[in-house]
This record gives structure tokens, C-alpha cells and sequence, in this order.
């Protein structure tokens, strides 16, 4: 049985700290990007799929843990994705230089379209503008790397530092709504 995130969100705000870190590895992928425009894709690479492999570790841990809300099935198959895209960026170099761009893109797309669908999930929690706008922004900026991908190293790190940045961002303002819903006692019977 499904349900909504409502009745079992007190029972799950245990978890908060997950999108705390997120939020702040993105945040911290977003300023060392800026801070190292001009290193080669290989840190790139391997950085961003270090970030991803460990964003979808944190994901598939929240996601496994809330199996009966309401849309569990793209949070495994977002988590999945993370994992495998950050295993392949971090062994084979070669190939993360020469698709870097897309990867980047694709995954900021996916991610904002995630982002998007888990604001109707949790639309009874409270305001989700702020994930509605933060889901455009990654699709934003997923469309703009898609578009010219051949910008080179400086384009692709400042779109990627700042939809880090973003989703950075986000993360915490879920992580903040999240500790403001009142824990259950978890007498509810809903695991």
C-alpha cells in the first residue's frame, strides 16, 4: 500500500540530515567548482562523479527507508541513476572527458524533473515554490549546457557550479521544512 508523504513524514523527519547533506556536498561541489575554473575536465570528472556516486548513496538510503510514500519508484530509479553515472565518471576517465557535457546535462534535467514531481508529492507539507523553482532552474540549466556543449571547460564549470549551487540550495530548504513537521511516535503502523 501507497501513501501520500503526509502521514508518514513526522515518522520520517529522522532523516532530515540526509538532504542536509546533499544540500551542503552540492553546495560544496558548487564552490570548488568556481574556485578551480580553469583545471581540467579530469577533475571535473572525477569530482562530479564522486558527488553523484555519493548523492545517490544518500537518496537510495532516504529512499529505501520511505518505500510506501507515494512515488518511491523515481527516487530508487534517480538514486540508481547517481550511482551508476558516479561509478562510470570515476573509472573511466576518457570517456567522462568526451561526454562530460551531456552527462552534466542529462543529469541536471532528470534531477530538475525529480525535483518537480516530488513538489506534488509534498505539496500538503507546505510551500513548494520554492521546489517548483528550484526544478526549472536545473532544467534551465540542463537545456543551456545541452545546447552548446562545446563552450568549453569555463562554460561547462560555471553552469555546473551553479546548478550545484541550486540544488545545494534546495536541499536545505527541504532539509528545513522537513524539521518543522513534528516527529510521530510512529504508533501509525506505516514503516
Amino acid at each position: 500500500m501507497t501513501t501520500t508523504i503526509v502521514p508518514v513524514a513526522g515518522r520520517n523527519v529522522r532523516y532530515w540530515w540526509i538532504f542536509l547533506l546533499r544540500g551542503l556536498l552540492f553546495i560544496i561541489a558548487g564552490v570548488l567548482t568556481f574556485r578551480y575554473p580553469l583545471e581540467s575536465y579530469v577533475t571535473l570528472s572525477i569530482f562530479f562523479g564522486v558527488t553523484m556516486l555519493f548523492t545517490g548513496i544518500l537518496e537510495l538510503t532516504f529512499t529505501l527507508s520511505t518505500r510506501k510514500i507515494k512515488g518511491w519508484g523515481w527516487r530508487l530509479a534517480a538514486s540508481l541513476i547517481d550511482l551508476i553515472l558516479g561509478i562510470i565518471l570515476i573509472l573511466d576517465i576518457g570517456i567522462s572527458m568526451a561526454v562530460l557535457p551531456f552527462l552534466v546535462s542529462f543529469w541536471f534535467l532528470f534531477r530538475g524533473i525529480t525535483m518537480l514531481s516530488f513538489s506534488g508529492i509534498v505539496r500538503n507539507v507546505g510551500s513548494t515554490a520554492w521546489m517548483i523553482t528550484g526544478g526549472i532552474l536545473l532544467i534551465f540549466f540542463a537545456i543551456l549546457i545541452m545546447i552548446n556543449p562545446v563552450l568549453g571547460a569555463v562554460t561547462i564549470v560555471t553552469w555546473t557550479g551553479l546548478a550545484f549551487i541550486v540544488a545545494g540550495i534546495f536541499n536545505i530548504i527541504l532539509t528545513i521544512q522537513l524539521k518543522k513537521e513534528p516527529q510521530s511516535s510512529g504508533k501509525n503502523g506505516i514503516d
